[in-house]
């Protein structure tokens, strides 16, 4: 048996639109034994979540591996641990089809590089900003355009702890991006390259003014965040009780908050009594760690580093 287990994902950050992404530990777990057929078995908190049918994006993802190899994929029984929510802008399609990715590169004698698993995955998943995080860990800059992708590793810790608070909604990412005006101004342009300057010098630094300025954002979030009930006031509590900034994880409904460590279990309440006050439960987890990405049967993913 081999068993790969996959962060959640905060893609987005604010500014960040489409490249930021960080990873949190608490992790989706893929297993795959030898079966005379293909069986697929989802256990834990959200496994009645997942759809019945269609092609499951696990399966989908080691398809992929054994395509590019030009090999067919072996009979498996597949078990999957659902601790990610689904729909809730966490990245469980990305854990998904990162895991499946994984299995079928450790199951085929690890033929594909780092590199080459992040193409796959973001041809598959179509969002580098969430499969980058989850495969490598920490905060990833990442971008698809032309064919072309580029990834780099920001971070591995940051100067803050994470706040998730996960409403009892759901909401469809390609709904959301539908909504988003296809126009930006030049007043926005420049407006959110100087936050995710700082946002990045923030990552990078913990400083806390950069934290507070680089946690804002005009391109996506003022239209996303007005379709979610509750959320703009949430946001609003969130910095209120301390937090440097709140921002959508992915396109939501989750918001993440970035806070001193002593402040997190405070601003956490803080959020969550927001929400309730529009009759909204929510679930709330907050890290001082950040997730070190894919990791098979308990190690880090033995993957061929990329040589350049």
């Amino acid at each position: 048996m081999v068993t790969v287990r996959v962060p959640a994902t905060c893609a987005n950050m604010g500014p960040g639109f489409d490249v930021l992404g960080m990873a949190l530990p608490w992790d989706n777990r893929f297993s795959v034994s030898d079966s005379d057929k293909t069986e697929i078995f989802h256990h834990g908190p959200y496994a009645s979540r997942i759809p019945a049918e269609g092609d499951h994006l696990a399966l989908a993802g080691a398809r992929a591996v054994a395509n590019a190899l030009g090999r067919p994929l072996p009979t498996w029984r597949w078990d999957v641990e659902v601790a990610i929510p689904p729909g809730r802008g966490l990245g469980s399609s990305s854990s998904a089809v990162v895991g499946g990715l994984v299995i079928a590169n450790e199951r085929f004698g690890r033929p594909f590089t780092r590199d080459a698993l992040l193409a796959l995955a973001t041809k598959l998943e179509g969002h580098p900003d969430n499969a980058a995080p989850a495969l490598l860990g920490g905060v990833t800059a990442a971008f698809s355009q032309n064919q072309e992708l580029w990834c780099i590793p920001l971070a591995e810790k940051i100067c803050a702890c994470a706040v998730v608070v996960v409403p009892a909604m759901t909401q469809s990412t390609s709904e959301s991006r539908g909504a988003l005006s296809p126009m930006v101004t030049r007043e926005a342009s420049v407006y959110n390259i100087a936050a995710v300057t700082a946002l990045t010098h923030a990552l990078l630094t913990g400083a806390p003014s950069s934290w507070q300025y680089g946690l804002r954002d005009q391109l996506h979030q003022p239209e996303r965040l007005a379709r979610i009930p509750g959320a703009l006031e949430v946001v609003q509590a969130a910095r209120e009780a301390g937090a440097f900034g709140a921002v959508l994880s992915g396109s939501g409904p989750t918001l993440l908050a970035l806070t001193p460590p002593e402040l997190a279990a405070s601003v956490a309440e803080t959020m969550q009594s927001a929400w309730a006050a529009h009759d909204i439960r929510s679930e709330t987890r907050y890290f001082d760690t950040l997730a070190s990405g894919a990791q098979v049967s308990g190690g880090p993913v033995p993957l061929t580093p990329h040589v350049s």
